[in-house]
């Protein structure tokens, strides 16, 4: 470029002048991981600079939007390290060569973000005649934790206060399945708004999904325990209940026992019990019937001694 050297005294002191990119030739750069229209670095108005050196400086400019490969198991701590790779289109190494100037990203333009933190960065040669930018962003945290994750973990405090109400005040149903559905209808939000990728997935994901699988436990305990609750009290104990009754852990201490009924009402052990072809025990005396055993008395004597008693009364009527 001898044709752009000139003698700064032979016109009045000039030093450089600016002319438009369109009257010389430009490079044609191009970022690789664009992640809209692939296209060239820089427009025709974006001028070019000549010192009477014959010093020529570009200074294209644009808006990039950029694919980055990003890990979010740790969100909402998570942070990335972001490039932008650009390459001379259709020119080899021996024909361009890019080589950066400095070794971090200029910031003269840069601005804050209220989502993401800017960390550090990094300028370098890569490939044969590419050349990459790479800047760290750390994601601020206080927004998810504000307004997602406290939410959630105060919903699910209250999911399990559903024990709490008694079963006679007839809320506990509609209580748990306003919270269910109020974490339902809240993780359905919150999905709009969590990174969509599936490599890797957020631990925050799997957090969620095992709150609402919870939740969904919590009221079928709920359906059952009121259930239990408001059955008929004089019908027999029968069914999936004397099945419990047989394993081997309800049996052990059940061998050789019979139960006798006082006249307060309540029902003692006899510890020694003579062999009896019968499956039920009958007797005039005072030796408890347990054959017609009912669910009141089944929680009389669950109350009386332990939970145990319940199950073993039960394996006795099956034996």
């Amino acid at each position: 470029m001898n044709f752009m050297i000139w003698n700064i005294s032979e016109y009045d002191g000039i030093s450089d002048v600016i002319l438009g990119s369109d009257q010389f030739w430009t490079p044609n750069l191009v970022l690789v991981n664009n992640a809209n229209k692939l296209q060239r670095l820089g427009d025709s108005w974006q001028p070019i600079r000549f010192t009477h050196e014959g010093d020529a400086s570009f200074f294209p400019g644009d808006v990039f939007s950029a694919t980055c490969r990003t890990d979010v198991t740790l969100y909402p701590l998570d942070s990335h390290w972001c490039g932008f790779t650009f390459t001379p289109w259709a020119h080899s190494s021996s024909e361009i060569y890019l080589h950066p100037l400095i070794d971090k990203v200029q910031k003269q333009f840069f601005s804050e973000n209220g989502a993401w933190q800017f960390l550090d960065s990094n300028v370098a040669r890569t490939g044969n005649a590419d050349i990459s930018f790479y800047i760290r962003l750390e994601r601020r945290p206080l927004f998810v934790l504000v307004n997602i994750i406290m939410p959630v973990i105060f919903m699910t405090f209250l999911n399990a206060m559903v024990f709490c109400i008694p079963a006679k005040s007839g809320e506990r149903m509609c209580y748990s399945i306003t919270v269910l559905l109020a974490i339902a209808v809240f993780l359905t939000i919150v999905g709009e708004n969590m990174p969509k990728t599936s490599t890797p997935m957020s631990n925050f994901s799997y957090y969620l999904l095992v709150i609402l699988i919870i939740s969904a436990c919590i009221t079928l305990t709920t359906i059952f325990v009121l259930h239990v609750f408001h059955f008929e009290k004089t019908e027999p104990v029968t069914g999936w209940w004397l099945k419990i009754a047989k394993l081997p852990s309800c049996r052990k201490n059940t061998k050789g026992k019979r139960y006798k009924r006082n006249k307060n009402g309540t029902i003692t052990t006899i510890d020694e019990c003579p062999p009896t072809s019968s499956t039920y025990f009958h007797s005039s005396t005072s030796v408890y019937d347990v054959g017609s055993l009912s669910r009141n008395e089944v929680v009389n004597v669950s109350t009386t001694y332990n939970d145990n008693v319940y199950l073993q009364c039960l394996q006795r009527q099956n034996e």
